[in-house]
């Protein structure tokens, strides 16, 4: 997180970098949660079809991985909707929206840096729809028949 913010453009104020830094912690956390969830009910699916062929650790894992690239495009913006909820819970528990709010900032003004982050999340997003996500299918049908 403290890279995050070396990094960060100068022209940014120090609420936007509050509310960045306070929004990573949680998107990561929540996106490894929701990727594990999907890939526990994208593996119940197939669980037949895999116990039975005697598979080797190397191929699961591969499975695994490629299941997770497959079910990345629909836990992104679950992620980010909860930890835009879990930020704003944390924000108005510690008063600190309270704070945002009495210098004459409104809500959609303190939700501005989210904006920008989420234009590079859907890019990414977009990104990895088109090139990831075909070729790790067409890697699971074929490594694993399934």
């Amino acid at each position: 997180m403290a890279l995050f913010l070396k990094l960060s453009l100068p022209c940014m104020k120090k609420i936007d970098k509050l509310i960045l830094s306070s929004f990573l912690g949680p998107f990561v956390l929540t996106f490894l949660v929701v990727v594990f969830i999907l890939l526990n009910i994208h593996m119940l699916k197939y669980f037949d079809d895999i116990i039975g062929k005697d598979l080797g650790w190397d191929v699961i894992g591969q499975l695994l991985f490629y299941f997770a690239i497959f079910n990345t495009p629909v836990a992104l913006p679950l992620a980010v909707l909860l930890s835009s909820l879990i930020t704003f819970g944390n924000l108005g528990e510690h008063f600190e929206l309270t704070a945002i709010k009495s210098w004459v900032f409104r809500c959609f003004e303190a939700c501005f840096p989210f904006s920008g982050l989420w234009y590079l999340l859907q890019l990414a997003h977009l990104w990895l729809v088109i090139t990831w996500c075909p070729k790790q299918h067409w890697k699971h049908t074929v490594c694993c028949g399934i």
